[in-house]
């Protein structure tokens, strides 16, 4: 029996999968490739995909398959409205209960972001920082926050990873505002941590909205 890590693996192998396969070409997939791909059951598959659906990562369609879900502006911009009232929240607290140890990790997530934006590694980019945010969160030490963004990162991240990276676009308010952030907390600055943490999701709400009204060409 696989074990609740082996578990949360095979589901993100099998979305980042799904997403592999059917963005680029607006295309499905299906159980039976599905099953074949990852070599389980039709019953392990569909708990799998029953709780991707759940979260609003896939959809399934009649007679056509299994693909990734869409997000519509509105959905967009309710997530990072959301993640702006509990990020900076979380960002206070995390202020007050901030060690070396998470200062360290902060740093490499900001500098592992550097590094993949330099070399074009969207995958990595991404998931430092995703990694960066939820770090903080998780400094804040409060469950339910911890639980709600993380959720909402996993939809943040199949999005972005669909959409890509805007090309032409400038990271450097990114890089400077995590340096910021991470000194706000380092020094146990909460007002500034809190204020900074706000700044900067609304600046990534409008550079999400921006990717996704390209896409649609409206």
């Amino acid at each position: 029996m696989a074990s609740v890590a082996e578990k949360r693996q095979q589901i993100i192998n099998i979305w980042e999968w799904i997403l592999e396969k059917t963005i680029p070409d607006d295309s499905f997939t299906n159980e039976y490739e599905l099953c074949e791909q990852f070599a389980i059951s039709r019953t392990q598959l569909r708990d799998i995909l029953k709780e991707l659906e759940v979260r609003g990562i896939i959809e399934r369609r009649q007679r056509k398959g299994i693909r990734i879900r869409e997000l519509s502006d509105k959905e967009i911009s309710d997530i990072f409205e959301v993640r702006e009232a509990l990020e900076s929240i979380a960002a206070r607290n995390a202020a007050v209960r901030a060690t070396a140890r998470d200062i360290r990790l902060l740093r490499k997530y900001s500098n592992t972001f550097d590094k993949a934006m330099s070399k074009g590694e969207t995958k990595l980019e991404i998931e430092s920082e995703i990694a960066f945010h939820q770090k903080i969160v998780d400094m804040s030490g409060n469950i339910a926050v911890q639980r709600i963004i993380k959720q909402l990162m996993l939809i943040e991240k199949v999005f972005k990873m669909g959409k890509g990276v805007r090309p032409g676009i400038s990271h450097e308010p990114r890089r400077a505002t995590h340096n910021a952030i991470i000194s706000a907390l380092e020094t146990h600055d909460g007002d500034l941590a809190e204020e900074l943490v706000k700044e900067h999701i609304i600046w990534s709400k409008g550079e999400a909205l921006e990717l996704s009204l390209e896409e649609t060409g409206t």
